[in-house]
């Protein structure tokens, strides 16, 4: 099996908290998508959806081809990537989302 697609889809959702007015609440669903025809489906919350998105796109050389069932070693390689502290909590959003989304291909 290999991965073909990484797919984001950023969603803003009202959300309502204790009476106050509903505000928007930033959700992105990352799809992966195999070549047997199979889609793993990752979430992150409350994150700056395009700097997750940026992220995302610029793996896409090295998750497509790559064996979606090696997840550690998918995890690893982006674990171990040096990123600056101007991502912020956007790196490890980013690198949870895809192994969520890896994890539901099982």
């Amino acid at each position: 099996m290999k991965i073909t697609q990484i797919e984001c889809l950023p969603l803003s959702l009202p959300r309502k908290m204790h009476g106050e007015k509903a505000r928007p609440s930033n959700i992105l669903m990352v799809k992966i998508h195999t070549d047997e025809g199979i889609t793993g489906i990752g979430d992150a919350g409350g994150v700056n959806q395009e700097a997750v998105i940026m992220l995302i796109k610029s793996w896409e050389s090295m998750l497509i081809g790559a064996n979606p069932l090696d997840k550690g070693q998918i995890y690893a390689q982006l674990a171990g990537r040096t990123i600056g502290s101007t991502w912020g909590l956007s790196y490890p959003a980013a690198v949870t989302t895809i192994y969520f989304a890896l994890c539901e291909l099982v």
